[in-house]
């Protein structure tokens, strides 16, 4: 159900209700009503905690995440084109594991350079680049082939996915602060997460967008 979604959602955060009123403005006795699926928010309500959560309000719907594919988005460039709005190239600059760190071999771009382009038009960040996932361990949510849009400047909160640099290694986590050290961590239940100080990791970017493989 959609309000147990929110709920679990904003547990994975380390929310409280006060936290998501202070976001989207919706008072902690209605947004306990829609937790509880007594009284269904509305679209325009949903989209309000969805851009909260900083998702898609559809994944609210559905409780999966509905990226869309790269002919779905090639169709709604075109259509942006035509209408004359502008579109951002966003860098293709390596492949990187989602799994445990490994050695990060691949070409070293400046940035703003790479050899492959993606264009999205919801993307504003200018220093936003992209990566394409290797590895099963961030899978269901992410999958082998997928490419993803990393925010350097947008801000990080615990319970989000990010790209993150340890030591020389570079690799896709879901990323938890607990007071001094940051817990690693990945969607395959299979994987064992990594504790480390806070001093030891070096986040190079929210990742904001998915880009599902065909």
């Amino acid at each position: 159900m959609t309000g147990a979604l929110i709920r679990q959602i904003r547990k994975e955060k380390g929310w409280t209700l006060a936290d998501v009123e202070g976001k989207t403005g919706l008072s902690r006795a209605y947004l306990s009503l829609i937790e509880r699926d007594v009284r269904p928010p509305t679209l325009k309500i949903l989209r309000r905690i969805a851009q909260a959560f900083e998702m898609d309000y559809r994944e609210l719907l559905t409780g999966e995440e509905q990226s869309e594919s790269l002919g779905q988005r090639v169709e709604r460039l075109e259509n942006l084109l035509k209408e004359g709005l502008p579109v951002k190239p966003i860098p293709v600059l390596n492949r990187i594991p989602a799994g445990f760190p490994q050695a990060y071999t691949d070409k070293d771009y400046p940035t703003g350079y790479a050899d492959q382009y993606v264009s999205l038009p919801d993307v504003m960040d200018l220093n936003a680049f992209a990566l394409k996932v290797e590895g099963d361990s961030m899978s269901p949510r992410l999958k082998p082939g997928d490419i993803i849009i990393i925010s350097p400047n947008r801000q990080w909160e615990s319970g989000d996915i990010v790209v993150l640099k340890v030591g020389k290694e570079v690799s896709i986590k879901r990323i938890f602060q607990k007071e001094t050290t940051l817990v690693l961590q990945s969607f395959n239940p299979e994987s064992t997460p990594l504790i480390l100080p806070v001093n030891e990791v070096q986040i190079l970017g929210k990742v904001i967008m998915r880009v599902e493989k065909l």
